[in-house]
């Protein structure tokens, strides 16, 4: 019998699969049918402050015109809302015995504090930092972007916040390597690869701006499992799990063989429910068992990007390099489960 445990952030779970946030994960009948299919964690629907503020003003703007009630309304907006949130975290502690993380989005540092102390004292086992920023000031600094993610990492554990903390972040970063290893030695326990933005389209009928695909493609999991394989060859002490693009138990083998400690699924979730988990996991145990692998552990981080050769494959950025390599006599789209394993 293989071992599909693993330890995400410092907390041991059942499985490698993550129920990620999402509307799925605001119902708690949803969320305990994912924990009983072998999920081993749940993020829940994120809370944004973004949306709280603009619920405000949208209520100040329609039924008031004295300035003084816009802070009522506002406070009134935020509790309100937290307040749910909270509630939603004890109703699926007492549902599920996995771990529960906690999903907050805010544009300030006194918001993630605040937001995350009540979640916390609502009984979240950690919480995961939805961070999702598209820069557009060309007058901003190199670097602000990045030094702005790290001050709400420190603002949070100075504030005394001791639980699990995972940052999700998006791929738009110069250095992602760099960026990841100042989060850890800042005091997160984990990132999330990646988190997918809105996604825009034209309507060429129209003429306009229209919203495009909601749910992510199979293709968004390969930024995700170059970059795990690089961070967790540079940062190995930092938890990793694959967001955007997981549709199956081949993908899930190969987010762990490539460094992460748990994969995150909502968009296949959407359609198979909690079948989509039971089937992948299904699937990830007959791969260890032909592969004679005994356990997730004994798995993760061997196509990581310890070894120069391996740092040097992920890096590739041109087709041509490609294209003029050894590898290309090979072509495929995963990497090899052929993994010399050490000997002695």
């Amino acid at each position: 019998m293989v071992d599909l445990t693993t330890t995400y952030a410092g907390l041991k779970l059942k499985s490698p699969i993550i129920a990620a946030s999402s509307s799925l994960t605001a119902s708690v009948d949803k969320i305990k049918a994912f924990a009983d299919a072998g999920a081993g964690a749940v993020i829940l629907k994120s809370i944004f402050e973004e949306q709280i503020q603009s619920e405000a003003d949208d209520t100040y703007t329609q039924s008031h015109d004295f300035p003084e009630a816009y802070n009522y309304i506002k406070e009134y907006s935020e509790e309100h809302s937290v307040r749910q949130h909270e509630q939603l975290v004890r109703d699926v502690k007492r549902a599920v015995d996995i771990p529960v993380f906690a999903s907050v989005n805010c544009s300030s540092s006194e918001g993630w504090v605040d937001y995350a102390k009540s979640l916390s004292d609502a009984g979240a086992d950690g919480l995961e930092l939805n961070v999702m920023r598209i820069e557009t000031d060309r007058t901003q600094d190199y670097g602000e972007p990045e030094r702005a993610i790290l001050k709400v990492v420190t603002t949070l554990r100075e504030s005394g916040y001791k639980k699990p903390l995972v940052v999700k972040i998006s791929k738009y970063y110069s250095n992602l390597i760099r960026l990841c290893a100042d989060l850890h030695m800042v005091g997160a326990d984990g990132v999330v690869l990646f988190n997918r933005s809105y996604m825009p389209d034209v309507d060429l009928k129209a003429e306009c701006l229209s919203a495009g695909p909601v749910f992510s493609s199979p293709s968004d999991f390969y930024d995700g499992l170059r970059f795990t394989a690089l961070v967790q060859g540079a940062v190995p002490g930092l938890s990793i799990s694959i967001s955007s693009g997981a549709r199956n138990g081949k993908d899930v083998v190969k987010g762990v063989l490539a460094g992460a400690n748990a994969i995150q699924m909502a968009s296949i979730l959407y359609g198979k429910k909690e079948k989509a988990i039971t089937e992948s996991l299904d699937e990830v145990k007959a791969w260890m068992e032909e592969h004679k692998y005994e356990s997730i552990t004994e798995m993760t981080g061997r196509l990581a990007a310890k070894q120069v050769n391996k740092a040097n494959f992920l890096a590739r950025s041109q087709f041509m390099k490609y294209f003029d390599s050894p590898e290309s006599a090979h072509p495929t789209n995963t990497f090899s489960g052929a993994v010399e394993r050490p000997r002695g």
